[in-house]
């Protein structure tokens, strides 16, 4: 079949369990981004996630386990 492709990736463990909580919390809100899609509330939302260091912790397997 001429007409799709298929795409294999390889993700660097390492490269994922280098990404500080900013980096989470901002692909997070890439991923999810707020109802109000504006650069403040992206911010605010990314600041609260900041805020709260377990949710991050999920956040973190969460998207690690997206890329694995």
């Amino acid at each position: 079949m001429s007409n799709h492709l298929h795409l294999v990736l390889h993700m660097d463990p390492a490269w994922l369990a280098a990404w500080t909580d900013a980096d989470i919390a901002k692909r997070w809100v890439r991923l999810f981004p707020p109802r109000i899609d504006s650069e403040a509330e992206r911010a605010s939302k990314c600041s609260r996630l900041l805020q709260q260091p377990e949710r991050l912790a999920v956040l973190r397997a969460r998207l690690v386990m997206a890329n694995a």
